[in-house]
């Protein structure tokens, strides 16, 4: 049998971005005079960028549209990940592995 593509999730598998979501999330509700805590992280844990950034909107009172803090989230997330990839352990290894082996 042939190998001829190999996919990965990305979060929880390659990267533990999970942290640094919560993070990026509660810096920029308080840069805009909302608030993020503890209860809210669970509560968009699965939810799509339009799912996330309504309930953003809806409960931590920051006074902009939904597309103005996805695109604000996502900005400080690629921010963040220019600056530091929270690969987990051996993700690296396993992926540059692969590629030696199946081209």
């Amino acid at each position: 049998m042939t190998i001829e593509t190999v996919i990965f999730d990305l979060d929880g598998v390659l990267l533990d971005t999970e942290e640094i979501w919560n993070a990026v999330r509660r810096d920029f509700a308080l840069a805009h005079g909302g608030r993020w805590d503890e209860h809210d992280q669970p509560a968009v844990m699965g939810a799509n960028s339009l799912q996330w950034a309504a309930y953003m909107q809806e409960t931590s009172g920051i006074p902009l549209t939904v597309q103005e803090i996805y695109d604000g989230i996502v900005g400080g997330l690629k921010e963040r990940y220019a600056r530091h990839l929270p690969l987990i352990p051996g993700a690296q290894e396993v992926v540059r592995r692969l590629a030696s082996r199946y081209r």
